[in-house]
């Protein structure tokens, strides 16, 4: 089933997570008032509305890892100990040749991206995952428990260059999927916040763009200003206040931890009420 490239959303569709995955990762949504929305699913830990939400962060073995590539036809096995794999092929078999901890479950990179770095000429290409085999950093063979994992690009990516043993594999998830609430030291993408509460493990529409109620840390914030994830409420905002939280000041100044992700539209003036209330926050993350 294809997706258009925007969702035309109603209120209560962004209000209503499901067990069930209904449309790609990703997919881009808009409601009739103009707020954006994205496709996401939550983490292992249940997300509350108006808190910002980001990637979960898997750690950095996966991440420019030196790969063995031993086949891209695995079945057939026609090109085992090639220097090169060749334009057009649509799916790799790799063997993890670094990192302590390249262990991946199956489909744990489905519909995040494979992209490749290195000083091989073919750096630079990004292909969208549709799926991969389970793969364990202290074992061998192709399976449940294999050290090789065979990645099936999605339908329509291709290699536009040969890659060759010069060449760094990584594979990244998806930015939208496994969600958890932002902390207090970002460890990931801010991405958005949920309008409504979702249970753990939830597809829902994530808001990303638009006037959104956003949870505030004990400070007032004054409209118009810039804010950012907070340094001391998880998932929360604060704004710049030229506190020791940020550089520079209210003309521009930078979270030390974290990122700008709106701007106020109206808030209290009372640090008392902002601390026991939501801010409205034009969100300006992916439009």
């Amino acid at each position: 089933m294809s997706f258009p490239f925007t969702v035309p959303l109603t209120p209560k569709e962004v209000i209503t997570p499901t067990s069930v995955q209904r449309a790609p990762l990703g997919t881009r949504g808009m409601t009739a008032d103009g707020r954006v929305y994205r496709y996401a699913r939550g983490g292992a830990t249940a997300l509350v509305k108006g808190y910002l939400c980001q990637s979960e962060n898997t750690g950095l073995d996966w991440n420019n890892a030196t790969c063995s590539y031993l086949s891209t036809d695995w079945l057939v096995d026609s090109y085992v100990n090639a220097t090169a794999i060749p334009v057009s092929t649509t799916f790799l078999n790799l063997s993890a040749t670094m990192g302590a901890n390249m262990n991946a479950s199956r489909n744990l990179f489905k519909e995040g991206w494979l992209f490749i770095s290195g000083t091989s000429t073919s750096a630079g290409q990004t292909i969208k995952i549709a799926s991969h085999t389970a793969a364990s950093s202290g074992s061998t063979g192709i399976g449940a428990t294999g050290g090789k994992c065979v990645v099936q690009f999605e339908a329509g990516y291709a290699l536009s260059e040969p890659i060759d043993t010069a060449a760094e594999i990584s594979l990244v998830k998806n930015e939208y999927d496994d969600l958890v609430v932002a902390p207090i030291a970002t460890e990931a993408q801010i991405v958005g916040a949920p309008n409504v509460d979702v249970s753990a493990t939830y597809y829902f529409w994530l808001q990303t763009w638009g006037p959104c109620a956003l949870k505030s840390e004990a400070e007032a914030i004054t409209a118009g200003k810039p804010v950012y994830n907070s340094t001391q409420t998880a998932g929360g905002i604060q704004g710049v206040t030229g506190s020791t939280d940020f550089v520079g000041g209210d003309s521009g100044g930078y979270a030390n931890s974290g990122r700008m992700i709106g701007h106020v539209i109206s808030s209290s003036g009372t640090a008392v009420l902002q601390a026991s209330c939501n801010i409205l926050v034009h969100l300006t993350l992916a439009p």
